[in-house]
């Protein structure tokens, strides 16, 4: 299976088991450092805004993947919370508390922590960034 863009549709369409299930596979093929690549690359692409959610749900999955992290994790982690909070349908509890997870995970911060994106200045003032770049 080659994994492009136009491969997503059916991916987002799946239940949230076939989702896990064919990104592990596609991710199995390809390797993780290039599957987190190509989710980052969408994120970055305001064109692909309709595949962000899906971006951030391959994220998601390979979360615990450490070594197909980008080196600049605070730019990382910026445009996961840029991204989400641009797309409607990323407005939830649970959305929030799924990328919290391993956001704290990377970050190495307890469960407990009242840490926020916007009041981090490494993550707030790359997402501010972001935010001018788009307008």
């Amino acid at each position: 299976m080659s994994y492009a863009p136009h491969n997503l549709p059916q991916l987002i369409n799946e239940s949230h088991e076939d989702f896990y299930a064919a990104t592990n596979a596609v991710a199995k093929e390809i390797g993780w450092p290039a599957l987190m690549t190509f989710a980052y690359e969408l994120l970055k692409n305001p064109a692909s805004k309709t595949l962000w959610p899906t971006a951030i749900e391959i994220i998601t999955v390979g979360s615990e993947q450490k070594k197909a992290l980008p080196k600049d994790l605070y730019e990382f982690i910026a445009r996961i919370y840029f991204c989400a909070d641009q797309c409607s349908e990323m407005e939830s509890v649970e959305i929030d508390e799924q990328i919290w997870a391993f956001v704290s995970t990377w970050l190495g911060l307890p469960y407990t922590s009242d840490w926020s994106p916007y009041n981090d200045p490494e993550v707030s003032n790359r997402m501010a960034r972001m935010q001018c770049e788009n307008h």
